[in-house]
């Protein structure tokens, strides 16, 4: 029960920080691609916290986690030391010497970097980047799993930064003995009173309020102001199951929907059988990033492979248009290459995405391959790479030619009014990895077949109470996380904040109640 109650507080702690630092991305906007990375590692280790929960409490694994039980141990104070050491430098945000906000901030982040660097000698998202792979480990192990290939490597690392922590503690214990203030390693580092690190001027983001979903050039952003974050980010009750809660469903109109989509908790599901492993097979291009016009704005970058290969979308705001940014270092072989995602074409490979581009005779030729660790992660690329593409102003499309996920059965569809408009819902469910999802799409127009949102339901399905019909043609969900590739779609909700879907026939309420039975009895 101490162990459940330990996984359950620190997977909450991870998601209040993320939530912290989103407000970080603003007045350290020259750090905004590493910001956005740590709250999706953050998150990443929220989900894998709670999957860990669920393989433990399980009897069938009862022999199995006498195994790891040291590693388990080992993994959770280093991270719960990780943890309260930045909600400690949080807390410099309260600090009465700052002439501005965006000084608070930047000053913070730095001593966030110095301290996490001086005590390891990594960043801190490198770092989190191994409790997630030893979090993933330890749950395959219980679940009856061989050891990965990085397991000792991963272990290796989190004893080291273990070993560090605790040589800082007893430092500082050492010096309370005798009589020294307590000062943080940070401190020690980077003298109280310290001028704050100098502004950058911001770059210029007059992002506008879209008008209607998905209408082409409609998803305007801007990033927040800085609000005030407390020393210890409060603790909620938000767990992954209840991300979708009532304050959840009005999309953030201050954050585009692709930093939102890959910052939300989701669920883990893999693949019984992967592909080969990631890879950038195009000439490099040495200066493909710095010939970037400057109204490109890096949105994100994913980490594949353990950071060998990394992934970046790039967004022009004033048409829309996106770019992808690979860049790989591995083997001595540094390659980096960038095309509009117009040019591009993506289609499955058991566990990977492949990404195509045309050449000069229009036949198509590999670009790109990505592995995926989820079937969760590889439908949200699949499905951000689409919605980019048909929201594309410089060089619209005609039609959606690569939105078949392969390998996904379709198990029910039908037309349902969403948000005063009519879209098509499917169930889908994954041949290679069991996984069980819903996904609206445009039904009809210039965006037909773009995703509009999609929602995990693989673990839902086997709840009597989760779904259920208080009139012909509606069926309320208790609990459904959307994950919404739009800035200005709103979920359709019933009453009480309840999830609902609303179809054009009651017939179809009907079938959908019948398929989430089959679902939950294996008979599709």
């Amino acid at each position: 029960m101490a162990l459940t109650a330990s996984l359950t507080a620190n997977s909450e702690t991870a998601q209040d920080i993320a939530a912290a630092f989103m407000k970080f991305q603003d007045p350290v906007s020259e750090y905004a691609t590493e910001i956005t990375a740590l709250i999706s590692e953050l998150f990443a280790i929220s989900s894998a916290l709670l999957e860990l929960r669920t393989a433990h409490n399980d009897p069938l694994h009862y022999r199995r986690r006498g195994r790891i039980e040291n590693e388990q141990h080992t993994a959770l104070i280093s991270l719960e030391y990780t943890f309260k050491d930045v909600q400690r430098l949080f807390g410099g945000l309260a600090r009465p010497i700052y002439n501005s906000d965006r000084d608070a901030y930047q000053t913070v982040w730095q001593n966030i970097d110095d301290h996490f660097l001086g005590e390891g000698g990594i960043t801190l998202v490198r770092r989190l980047e191994y409790y997630r792979m030893f979090l993933i480990d330890i749950t395959a192990i219980i679940e009856g799993y061989s050891e990965s290939g990085g397991y000792r490597d991963n272990r290796y690392h989190i004893e080291k930064i273990l070993r560090l922590q605790e040589e800082t503690l007893e430092t500082d214990l050492s010096n309370m003995a005798i009589g020294a203030p307590r000062q943080p390693s940070w401190e020690r580092m980077r003298p109280y009173g310290l001028v704050p690190v100098q502004n950058r001027p911001p770059s210029p983001r007059q992002w506008r309020r879209p008008p209607s979903p998905l209408t082409i050039g409609n998803e305007g952003y801007g990033l927040p102001s800085a609000p005030f974050v407390p020393a210890s980010p409060t603790t909620t009750t938000t767990t992954t199951s209840s991300l979708s809660s009532n304050n959840r469903a009005r999309p953030d109109p201050n954050m585009h929907w692709v930093l939102s989509v890959f910052s939300q908790g989701r669920p883990t599901t893999v693949f019984n059988t992967t592909g080969f492993e990631s890879s950038c097979l195009d000439e490099n291009m040495p200066h493909a990033s710095s010939r970037l016009s400057p109204d490109y704005e890096n949105l994100l970058e994913l980490p594949f492979e353990d950071g060998f290969l990394r992934m970046r979308i790039y967004v022009r705001q004033h048409d829309r248009r996106a770019r992808l940014l690979c860049k790989m270092d591995r083997g001595g072989r540094r390659v980096q290459s960038s095309y509009p995602i117009t040019r591009l074409r993506i289609v499955r490979e058991q566990s990977c995405l492949q990404i195509c581009k045309e050449d000069r005779r229009g036949r198509l030729v590999l670009w790109t391959n990505l592995r995926f660790p989820s079937y969760e992660r590889l439908v949200l690329f699949h499905c951000t790479f689409l919605a980019l593409k048909a929201q594309d102003e410089a060089n619209p499309i005609r039609e959606l030619e690569d939105h078949i996920l392969y390998d996904e059965k379709s198990v029910f569809s039908a037309v349902i009014v969403d948000d005063t408009f009519e879209h098509a819902l499917r169930i889908y469910k994954d041949k290679n990895s069991g996984g069980v999802r819903l996904q609206a799409s445009a039904l009809s127009g210039p965006m037909k077949k773009t995703p509009i949102w999609t929602a995990f339901i693989t673990h839902h399905i086997f709840s009597s109470r989760w779904n259920h019909s208080p009139e012909p043609r509606k069926v309320h969900l208790a609990d459904l996380t959307r994950y919404i590739f739009s800035g200005s779609y709103i979920p359709q909700l019933g009453p009480n904040g309840v999830h609902e879907l609303c179809f054009l026939k009651a017939k179809d309420a009907e079938q959908f109640m019948d398929t989430i039975e089959d679902l939950s009895q294996n008979r599709l």
